[in-house]
C-alpha cells in the first residue's frame, strides 16, 4: 500500500497547515536512537488524538486482536473483516 508524505508544513495527522511551531510538538523516537526524518510535527490536539490512538493499538495487540483488527484491514480494507460485506 502507497501513502503519500503529507507535504512540508502539514500536520500529517489532520492534513491542516501548520502555521507556526508554537503550535506543534514532535512526535518520533528519542533523537538518539533516529534521524529526524523519523519525526513529525503534529498540532498539540492531533498529537493528543494519536497518543489516545496508539494507546488503542497497544490494547488491541496485547488482547492477540492486532492482526484481526489492525493489520488485515490496513491491508485489504476495513469493510473486508465484515460477514457479507462485498
Amino acid at each position: 500500500m502507497s501513502v503519500e508524505r503529507p507535504r512540508a508544513g502539514t500536520c500529517p495527522w489532520c492534513s491542516d497547515e501548520i502555521e507556526s511551531d508554537d503550535q506543534t510538538v514532535a512526535v518520533g523516537p528519542p533523537p538518539s536512537l533516529s534521524a529526524s526524518v523519523h519525526q513529525w510535527q503534529l498540532h498539540h490536539d492531533c498529537a493528543d488524538e494519536w497518543r489516545a490512538f496508539a494507546e488503542k493499538l497497544t490494547q488491541l495487540s496485547r488482547a492477540g486482536a492486532q492482526q484481526t483488527l489492525v493489520e488485515y484491514p490496513r491491508q485489504h480494507g476495513v469493510d473486508a473483516v465484515f460477514p457479507g460485506a462485498d
